[in-house]
């Protein structure tokens, strides 16, 4: 398997600052849904190492899709 393949495959971690950015999202309602753990968006999407916590990218918008109540 060659490098190129393997980060096409491999799951995308952001920390939580990084993944606002990227998704121009606003950091203080993403620490308020891990706070508050609102429709288990915590157990759903991210991964605790240390005391970092990293949001899976593609596990967030099967989340969002999952909590479209409009």
């Amino acid at each position: 398997m060659t490098n190129q393949n393997s980060e096409m495959t491999s799951p995308k971690y952001f920390s939580v600052r990084a993944f606002c950015e990227r998704q121009n999202l606003s950091e203080g309602a993403v620490r308020s849904w891990l706070f508050f753990n609102q429709n288990d968006f915590t157990k759903k999407c991210t991964r605790k190492v240390g005391r970092k916590i990293y949001v899976l990218e593609e596990k967030f918008f099967e989340w969002m899709e999952g909590n479209n109540h409009a």
